[in-house]
């Protein structure tokens, strides 16, 4: 019969290979140890769940050469999203926004860093999707080269005009031909906080679904209605959900705040750097242009688009049937 002591001592020799093995980020965690090697602790049976979702999850990769890594870092690359139909997400809170908007993670890619956030992550998307990594790795896939976080990989979801379901009046904002990913996030963010019906994108230049946006909307991108279309595309819903065109101009006549959007009304804003083009001129387009001094001649596009969402909202918080809360679009 074994001693007390040789058991004992091959307790603590179970645990120190577990917690030095390769395979320690999968089984690496105080609690589930104190559980199974302390008399004191908890039936270490109830930690067993947690410890087979970890035998789900992908092999734990340490090195920066690893072919995948490598792959995933392309992501950064607009060619490489394209061809492969997929982007990247960095934040916890923007990996977090895009599970509860339904968009289709492929893949989490942790660190040690973040083992606190693990249990929720199993939960919300399966532990055969996430991926643990080295602190070096973490850092040549996340922004900032930081070794904590998360870091994601998810399916683009498309963007059809046609897959908008809009109330009565609605509140739009549509940017057209937007240029830098950090207006495009900050005009999302504005619209989130605004309670926009939906952001209507068209012709963009930037990539939708650029880290720089992402982060900029802080995640609200996944939340927010949003389609991608053509100028006329755009111009007929308007005219199908008889939604009045207003567009930001420069050279305008009539100040923003004189416009009436109480009914249905989507605000038009242009390119950074040359607003608005001869396609969005016409009897069905109202002009209106936000008052500066003379030393100004324009602001930032995501400040415009903001100065004329809060007056729509100022005018119509009265309103009934306004809305606090957006539909998912997945």
């Amino acid at each position: 019969m074994t001693s007390v002591p040789v058991l004992y001592a091959l307790r603590s020799l179970f645990a120190r290979s577990i917690l030095l093995s390769p395979f320690a980020l999968e089984v690496r965690d105080r609690a589930w140890l104190n559980a199974v090697f302390n008399k004191k602790s908890s039936d270490p049976k109830t930690y067993l769940p947690l410890f087979e979702c970890r035998k789900s999850m992908r092999p734990y990769i340490q090195s920066v050469q690893n072919q995948h890594i490598k792959q995933v870092a392309k992501l950064r690359d607009a060619s490489t999203r394209r061809e492969s139909g997929h982007f990247i997400i960095d934040g916890s809170m923007e990996v977090g926004r895009a599970i509860d908007a339904g968009i289709a993670i492929d893949c989490i890619y942790f660190s040690e860093a973040e083992r606190e956030v693990e249990e929720g992550l199993i939960s919300a998307v399966g532990p055969e999707r996430l991926q643990p990594v080295s602190a070096a790795v973490m850092r040549k896939l996340a922004y900032g080269e930081r070794d904590s976080g998360l870091v994601a990989v998810a399916k683009t979801p498309t963007l059809g005009i046609e897959r908008l379901k809009l109330p009565s009046k609605p509140l739009l904002l549509v940017l057209d031909g937007i240029e830098k990913p950090g207006n495009l996030g900050a005009c999302l963010r504005t619209a989130a906080a605004t309670g926009v019906d939906a952001v209507l994108l068209s012709n963009p230049i930037c990539d939708v679904f650029n880290p720089n946006a992402i982060r900029s909307s802080r995640g609200t991108i996944f939340s927010m209605p949003l389609a991608v279309a053509t100028i006329d595309e755009v111009v007929g819903l308007c005219a199908e959900l008889q939604v009045e065109l207003f567009t930001a101009r420069v050279d305008a006549s009539t100040e923003f705040w004189e416009a009436d959007f109480c009914g249905g009304a989507a605000l038009v804003v242009g390119n950074e750097a040359n607003g608005l083009n001869d396609r969005w001129s016409g009897p069905q387009f109202t002009p209106l242009t936000i008052p500066m001094r003379d030393a100004t001649d324009s602001l930032n596009v995501s400040i415009s688009a903001a100065v004329m969402l809060y007056e729509a909202v100022r005018q119509r918080r009265g309103m009934q049937g306004i809305r606090s809360q957006h539909t998912k679009l997945r």
